[in-house]
Order: structure tokens, then sequence, then C-alpha cells
């Protein structure tokens, strides 16, 4: 974590933040925290309200909102079922064990409750981690729940052996759920089970890959839809045992091939036991073959900075110094080849005690590799950008006209964000930034990447009309593009 002794910056910010004239545009009273497209010109999001309440919205390329519906519960995420869309929420909100799971069906074209039905009892105490199983299409074919070994409702602040507990699996649940909400539950006998849980895909079958970490090995399981293990695959990784909060102090990334069913890519930032370094780990496994390519474990240190000096395309940026903060941001697969985008991200604080944080981004590297993970070409993508809170970090991923494009956030002075997206041609190795053109609106504030809508002609991105520093403000507006 890195220091700063004056707090004059953290003034200008929050002079100029409240100083700056707002649109005169319609204010919704939400955020949208999650998204779904329906076809290239609508989508869906998941809404967070600043009360006990969630909902989703419809919306189109215009910017215009065709219904919002509410929720009866806390929705914890929603994907494609069929032509429809299936949403699964409790009724816990704050940090108590989830007891009730309910799934909620509702009709994309009429906006209607289909069916809301209990699918899950939780007898026990213990705190439930749950993800959704989506393809890369959005289709929802199951949902995750994670066991954990926390009982009780810890607070906000978890203590070591209470972040131990949590990032303990005692057993892993595949929900599935037939057209008429009828719950089938399949226990999986993961190595996750003993070991460290990390991730968890969903290939175009509904098929479940399971990644996890069990004695300085990075395992990855595929199980049927019967919940029965069909491969079993693993390579080394290292990884700190002791240290105390490691499942959510690693980032990962990872992403099935959409041409196949049987490959998945896994990048993760690790590290090394002994120096202490962090490390950077890219694995490709393949279920069908049994084979795991990697290019093994990259030490992030002046080393590696070194190693990249003498490449051309550096020269002409100034944000790569601290590569020990490089951590996996997304996997892409374009064609024939494997984009991987790591960014620079550390958090830092102001004053001796640390009392006001700021969250960092600076430059970001896209490695290109071929099927066999041999590396074509390096973009360089040289953004600085910082905010008080952690949104805003990273990119946001679409292609088009077979060129990757990535949208993200960056300074446009004290206090103030823009925004940009990078066309890179991964056949030519070209690299053109350009910059959406939004109207006159306020820019005290960065765009979560995760909730922007590339659809076919314009981007929509929703971003806060209040301030973010001195508490959760939902209050938003809902922006056009054209890019």
């Amino acid at each position: 974590m890195k220091k700063f002794s004056t707090f004059l910056p953290l003034l200008l910010s929050i002079t100029l933040g409240f100083a700056q004239k707002k649109e005169k545009a319609p204010e919704w009273p939400w955020q949208i925290s999650d998204i779904l497209y329906l076809s290239d010109s609508t989508g869906v999001g998941k809404l967070a309200y600043s009360d006990k309440k969630s909902g989703m919205v419809f919306v189109n390329e215009k910017g215009i909102v065709e219904k919002e519906v509410p929720l009866p519960g806390h929705v914890f995420g929603f994907g494609k079922s069929k032509s429809n869309i299936l949403a699964f929420y409790s009724n816990e909100w704050d940090g108590k064990p989830m007891k009730e799971i309910h799934a909620i069906l509702v009709d994309a074209k009429t906006k209607g409750v289909l069916f809301d039905k209990l699918v899950y009892t939780n007898t026990g105490e213990n705190q439930l981690d749950c993800s959704l199983g989506k393809d890369n299409g959005g289709n929802l074919s199951y949902l995750l729940i994670r066991t954990t070994g926390l009982t009780g409702d810890p607070g906000r602040t978890l203590s070591e052996k209470e972040e131990k507990k949590l990032n303990t699996t005692t057993a892993l649940t595949a929900l599935f759920l037939s057209d008429k909400g009828e719950a089938t539950l399949r226990q999986l006998p993961s190595a996750a089970i003993g070991g460290l849980f990390l991730s968890a895909y969903t290939n175009r079958k509904g098929e479940i890959a399971i990644v996890s970490e069990l004695n300085d090995q990075v395992v990855a399981e595929k199980f049927g839809l019967d919940g029965l293990l069909q491969k079993k695959l693993t390579s080394a990784l290292e990884f700190p045992e002791d240290h105390p909060s490691n499942s959510f102090w690693s980032h990962r990334v990872g992403r099935f091939d959409p041409t196949t069913d049987n490959t998945l890519a896994f990048s993760i930032n690790n590290q090394d036991h002994r120096k202490r370094h962090m490390l950077l780990s890219l694995f490709v496994f393949d279920f069908a073959t049994g084979k795991v390519l990697t290019n093994g474990s990259s030490t992030l240190d002046k080393d590696y900075f070194k190693q990249m000096k003498d490449n051309p395309e550096l020269t002409k940026t100034k944000h790569f110094k601290d590569v020990e903060n490089l951590k996996p941001d997304g996997v892409v697969y374009i064609g024939d080849k494997l984009a991987i985008c790591n960014q620079i991200q550390y958090i830092w604080s102001m004053g001796q005690q640390g009392s006001a944080t700021r969250y960092t981004s600076e430059g970001a590297i896209v490695s290109i590799y071929d099927r066999q993970l041999k590396l074509l070409h390096q973009f360089f993508l040289d953004e600085n950008y910082e905010c008080f809170i952690d949104i805003g970090r990273g990119f946001s991923y679409a292609i088009r006209d077979g060129k990757l494009l990535l949208f993200g956030n960056e300074l446009a002075g004290i206090g103030a964000y823009d925004n940009f997206y990078y066309a890179l041609d991964t056949e030519k190795f070209t690299m053109e930034k350009k910059k959406p053109e939004w109207g006159a609106v306020m820019k005290s504030y960065p765009v979560d990447p995760a909730t922007v809508f590339w659809f076919h002609k314009s981007l929509l991105k929703t971003h806060a009309a209040g301030g973010y520093f001195f508490g959760k403000h939902v209050d938003s507006y809902l922006v056009k593009a054209d890019y």
C-alpha cells in the first residue's frame, strides 16, 4: 500500500466534484450492477437501490428504459433461460447466512413473472457463496452453491480466523431447474473440498468446470450435468498457504473457448513462497486430450520490467514501472488467437493513518497468443486512473469486425473522469484509441466497466448522479454514445 502525505489532492477532488454542473437529464433511483444481453439492441440490467430493494430494468440501444421490474428479495444474479430470464434471490440482506434461495422466471417479452419458487433451504448456519453457471452468451444452466466453514454473521470486518473459515469449502452443490422450476441438486466431489476453491466456469452444454488449488497444484475438474466427474487436470502452482485471505487476495479470470466445450483458459496472480514476489500464471486446460498448456509463472519484479524495455511499443508509454501490481483482468478468444489482458492495480493511503484510500490503475498489457500459447504480440495501453472507490478499474470487452475492443476510464483532470476504448487489430497488430462522445454529461465519477452495454450501434452506460465519497449514492443517469 502506497502512502502520500498531503491532503491537498483530496480537497481539490472533492471541491471540483461538487462544483461541476450536472446534466439536466432524468435521474434514476438506482445503479445497474450487472447486465445481460437479450439481443444486439436490447438488454436487461440488475438494479441496486439505496434501501433493501432490488429489481431489473429493460433497456434498448437508444438508452430508453422500456420497463422496470421490482423483485421480491436480494437478487444475486440472473441469466437467460431459453427465451426468458431466470434470477435467484434470498431475503437476507445484511451479511446473515442465507436460509432460503428462491428462483424467479421473468418473461423477456411481456416482462411478467412466470413463476417464483423456493428452490433451496440452508438447514445450518453456514455462510453460502453462490455463483451462476452461465456460459459466454449469458445462458444460465445452474446455480453453484458453495457451503463455507464460516457460521453466523461476522459483521463488516472479518478476523483472519473468520477469513480462513470463509475460504474453506465444506460442500459444492449444483442446483438445476426444470422448465417448471423444480429443483434437482447435484453434489460435486471436487478437490475444492479440502483445497482452495478459485473459480467456476460453464461451457455451452451447461457443463461445470471447477478450478481450485490443492497441495501446490492448480486443479481443473469438468463435471457433467449429472454431477459426475468427467476429467481432472493438474499443473504446478505456487500459492502461499499461510496467507489468511488468499481466496479474496488473488485475482483470476477464465473463459471457455467459444468454438469448443473442452478448452478452458485460466489466468491468476499468485505468490512465490520464498521471495514473496507476485507471479502471473496462465493455463489452458484441454479436457478432451487431457493436456495442460502453460507458459509458466512470470515473476513480477524489476527483471520482468527490464525484459519489456526493448519493446518498441513500450517506449511510447510511461505507466509500467509498477509491474509487480499487474493483475489479470480479461480473457478473450478472438478467431484463432487468445488475448490476455493484465492491468496494473494497487491501493494507497493518504496521511499517516491511511484515513483516505485511493484505488489506482495504470498501464495495461494485452498479450496475444496462438492456440499453442506462443506469444505473438503485446499491446501496451497507457492509462492513468485513480479514484476514492474501488469502482471503474479494469475493462469492458467486445469483438466487432474482427477487432478486440476494450472500454475503460481515465483521468480527465483533477477529480474528473472520461471514457475511452481501444480497438486492437489482432491480425495486423495495430492499435487505435477512441473516445465516445457522450455529450454534456458530468465527469465527477467513474463508470463500472462491467455494466456497459455494447449494442450493435451504440454504447450505453450508467453512472452516478451523486457522489460516492460520503457514502453509497445510487441515483444515476443512462447515457448513450455511438462507436
